[in-house]
């Protein structure tokens, strides 16, 4: 898998992850857990301890999303990419390169996953994902207010996932470096209004 692919999923080896007993007891006391066993004991005779199974084998389906997606939307709200937004200052075909010192990105995430019992849909379950990757620095190419490259960065990253009031798990990586560059097509936007200089109006005396 490319690094440019790689999902949070895949970085974080959740799919590997053998549930335990323990595990399986803290979802079954979620009161959403006993919510959705209401409801599908009239589609299908599921037991509570079955049904936190497969809750527990839905949290690999929570963070397909992207790797560098995550961290290169966080670095675009930085402030010290916000001048790169003031077209009266960077031209749409100006190239600059940003190096971002050491530092932590954080992101948090609500996924949702449905489930299904002999193809009914019985509820919806949350789950609260907290990341955070210490960075030891990555170089940015910035062009038309979006972030269009990444290289040299290298990173670890830590997961921890809740499951109502239970904390479902808690996973950390190994350390990660990029060989080389990614591009990112049309590139991850700057968020941040233009700042245009104006002057007041002539008024005769």
């Amino acid at each position: 898998m490319s690094a440019s692919k790689t999902t949070l999923n895949e970085f974080f080896q959740l799919s590997e992850i053998p549930i335990s007993e323990h595990q399986l007891n803290g979802i079954e006391r979620q009161p959403k857990t006993q919510q959705i066993l209401q409801v599908a004991a009239t589609v299908s005779p599921l037991n509570s301890h079955d049904l936190s199974a497969e809750i527990a084998k839905a949290v690999s389906d929570t963070l397909k999303f992207n790797l560098l997606g995550v961290l290169v939307v966080t670095w675009s709200r930085a402030l010290e990419l916000r001048k790169y937004t003031d077209r009266t200052k960077f031209k749409p075909e100006d190239i600059n390169y940003v190096e971002l010192a050491k530092h932590t990105v954080k992101s948090n995430h609500k996924p949702k996953v449905q489930l299904l019992v002999n193809g009914h849909s019985v509820g919806e379950v949350e789950f609260d994902v907290a990341l955070e990757f210490p960075v030891k620095g990555a170089i940015l190419k910035v062009q038309d207010a979006r972030i269009k490259q990444v290289r040299g960065v290298s990173f670890k990253g830590s997961c921890k996932i809740k499951y109502g009031e239970f904390e479902l798990l808690k996973r950390e990586s190994q350390e990660f470096h990029l060989p080389g560059e990614v591009d990112f097509g049309e590139g991850y936007l700057i968020p941040g209004a233009v700042r245009m200089e104006t002057k007041p109006a002539f008024q005769a005396a």
